[in-house]
């Protein structure tokens, strides 16, 4: 299979992909804003919970999804590296496939490396709200 195909076939299915995660995201967000407006309109009690939920999925604080989307690009990475060694034999091609394998792997680690640190700073904070008080 040639490089430009199987490059070609990686990044068809990547957007596939991140098309669907989007359409998943746009679908819980709108679902999400409907109840919000339904609950207000009545005058419900619960309103203030779905808010509250809004700004959780929302806030600084809030890295999930910045530590599991690292982790899928180090995964993704690591098995681009894995194919490049074991299924193509010239090392011109083999050059090609690992730099492309780079940039997933160093936004992963980017990513996780933040979550980290965000993670202590928040820890940090909190130790120190309690020895406040």
């Amino acid at each position: 299979m040639p490089v430009f195909e199987l490059f070609a076939i990686i990044a068809i299915t990547s957007g596939l992909l991140i098309g669907f995660v989007f359409l998943l995201r746009f679908l819980r967000a709108f679902l999400l804003h409907r109840t919000l407006r339904k609950a207000i309109d009545a005058q419900l009690p619960d309103a203030d919970k779905l808010i509250e939920r809004i700004g959780d999925l929302r806030g600084p604080g809030n890295t999930n999804n910045d530590d599991r989307n690292g982790m899928i690009l180090v995964a993704l990475a690591v098995g681009l590296i894995g194919f490049t060694l074991i299924a193509v034999d010239q090392w011109s091609d083999q050059r090609v496939m690992l730099g492309g394998a780079l940039f997933p792997l160093l936004v992963g680690a980017v990513l996780i490396w933040r979550h980290r640190l965000l993670t202590r700073a928040t820890l940090t904070d909190a130790r120190d709200d309690a020895a406040a008080r």
